[in-house]
């Protein structure tokens, strides 16, 4: 059902947007980390990801909770998480919440 799928794009979204990159401690969200999201009518969910650091040593560990995260909600069957090269990730990106924050940690934005 359509709405079904919808309404487990939204909590997927929202579970994914509030997983925390683990040198900021900021969410995938607020870090305009997030590409896209796909669920299909079968539950498989993918989630593609645009990292700000080419090299980033967490790349893996942040794959790792949003594949744990996601595959908790009900109704999803199977979690790809896929690293997103359809564009370059940029600094306008980030929730404007996000960058004093950023600049408290020493980075600037």
């Amino acid at each position: 059902m359509v709405s079904d799928r919808l309404d487990l794009t939204a909590q997927v979204m929202e579970v994914v947007a509030d997983v925390r990159d683990p040198h900021l401690w900021l969410g995938l969200g607020q870090m305009g980390m997030i590409d896209r999201v796909d669920v299909d009518e079968d539950g498989r969910v993918e989630v593609a990801l645009c990292y700000p650091c080419l090299g980033c040593p967490a790349t893996e560990m942040i794959e790792s909770s949003v594949r744990n995260r996601v595959g908790k909600l009900d109704g999803v069957t199977e979690v790809k998480v896929l690293r997103s090269w359809r564009r370059t990730w940029s600094k306008d990106d980030l929730d404007p919440a996000a960058v004093e924050p950023l600049r408290e940690f020493g980075i600037q934005v």
